[in-house]
């Protein structure tokens, strides 16, 4: 119950594919990409998943997914859970995400029908407090959780999550996962109207764009001043000499661990209790 768990809260189109790549080059197979595994849980990864993933792993150290959510009663079962997230400004969140649903899901609507959707309606909000009470979404992160950066500073973020997590050690180097193409057709035709398409976007997302905003201009200065004067030379160091990463064994290690013993496990008690 008081073990220490860092738990990675993943939104859509916010660099959460490379974040959790580098998490699991961090914690290697302490590491575990979870979901939700019972229907009564609605898609949030509750306390009864957590107690299976430590069945299938005593030694999780770091979980990551959609289904994390810091709204949820896992901090009650486990108090010792420190969430982090990122939080990306709105506007580009919801253009990258509707690109992504086309180009990598093959949906089938406009930009104008997604722009009616629950998926673009202040998601980055809702991932936060289950609902659109923007107060309650910082008070969760007030409360709940150990770092909360944005996507425009990834650098700064790995930076200050480094310094977070000592005395234990922390590689922050990285490469970019799952990143959408600037050039893609879908995304110019949306510019070429972006005038048009504009302050829809923004009527959309305005608690996305204050909890941002809070995030960027107040939470995050603290941060770096709680950080100390040596800030901003480390972050320049990193991006200079450690950005990127070795390709090594434990990368291929991690891949054979999730596809062969993680994923299989966690399919299966999917299938029992009949969720897809």
């Amino acid at each position: 119950m008081n073990r220490k768990i860092l738990a990675f809260v993943h939104i859509n189109k916010a660099a959460g594919t490379t974040l959790t790549h580098v998490l699991r080059l961090n914690f290697f197979m302490r590491h575990v990409d979870v979901q939700a595994l019972s229907k009564p849980s609605q898609g949030v990864f509750e306390p009864v998943d957590m107690k299976k993933i430590i069945i299938i792993n005593p030694f999780v150290r770091s979980i990551a997914g959609h289904a994390v959510k810091p709204f949820s009663d896992l901090s009650d079962a486990y108090p010792a859970i420190r969430y982090i997230t990122l939080l990306r400004d709105p506007i580009q969140r919801t253009i990258s995400h509707y690109q992504y649903s086309i180009e990598k899901h093959r949906a089938n609507f406009s930009f104008d029908d997604y722009l009616e959707m629950p998926a673009s309606l202040n998601r980055q909000t809702w991932a936060i407090a289950g609902s659109e009470d923007i107060s309650l979404a910082k008070k969760i992160i007030l409360r709940r959780f150990l770092l909360v950066g944005i996507v425009e500073e990834f650098d700064e973020f790995l930076i200050l999550l480094k310094k977070k997590l000592e005395p234990s050690k922390f590689r922050p180097g990285y490469k970019m996962q799952n990143v959408a193409k600037i050039s893609s057709p879908v995304r110019a035709d949306i510019n070429r109207q972006f005038d048009r398409y504009h302050q829809k976007i923004i009527e959309r997302n305005l608690l996305d764009i204050e909890l941002y905003n809070y995030i960027k201009n107040e939470v995050l200065p603290k941060e770096k001043k709680a950080y100390g004067s040596t800030f901003e030379h480390d972050v320049v160091q990193f991006k200079k000499l450690e950005r990127g990463y070795a390709c090594n064994l434990l990368i291929y290690l991690d891949y054979v661990c999730r596809k062969c013993y993680y994923k299989p496990a966690l399919t299966l008690i999917r299938k029992v209790n009949r969720l897809k």
